[in-house]
């Protein structure tokens, strides 16, 4: 599992959440499931130094 950085905009707010997934698509589908009709701006991985 990787931690997904997903920015949105979600009830005319941009706002970023952390989101746990296996691949990028997988962080799309629950950013969607979790914030019914938000608007995915950007998905980037956080990487763990």
């Amino acid at each position: 599992m990787k931690n997904w950085k997903v920015k949105i905009e979600y009830q005319s707010k941009t706002i970023e959440v952390v989101i746990t997934a296996t691949s990028y698509a997988e962080a799309y589908i629950k950013a969607e499931i979790n914030y019914p009709g938000c608007v995915v701006k950007s998905i980037s991985e956080l990487k763990k130094f």
